[in-house]
């Protein structure tokens, strides 16, 4: 089941990770938001990410999973992230930068 797996991929990252994972644990959050369809991995897994270090951020000592709010707006959400790998793809060259090589 899903535990076995989390467990086997813990068990990767600890392997490939050495020494800095030495006293790293599988835990479940038992207050963690979850996603609510079977798609949408990567959007939730970004805003759940993102949520999470803003929440904490603000008030590390009132820090709760039950307050973690998530943006529920999935198809924003990806055009965010569209947008922003984008901005991060260089430029193609222009035929003008071409014709002068």
């Amino acid at each position: 089941g899903i535990g076995a797996e989390a467990h086997a991929s813990a068990a990767t990252l600890k392997a490939l990770m050495g020494g800095e994972m030495h006293r790293a644990r599988l835990a479940r959050a038992a207050h963690a938001p979850q996603q609510a369809n079977g798609f949408d991995c990567g959007v939730f897994l970004c805003s759940f990410a993102e949520s999470l270090l803003a929440a904490f951020a603000a008030d590390s000592a009132a820090f709760s999973l039950r307050s973690t709010a998530l943006p529920v707006d999935a198809a924003a959400k990806r055009a965010e992230m569209l947008a922003a790998a984008r901005a991060l793809r260089p430029a193609p060259p222009s035929d003008s930068a071409t014709a002068a090589e």
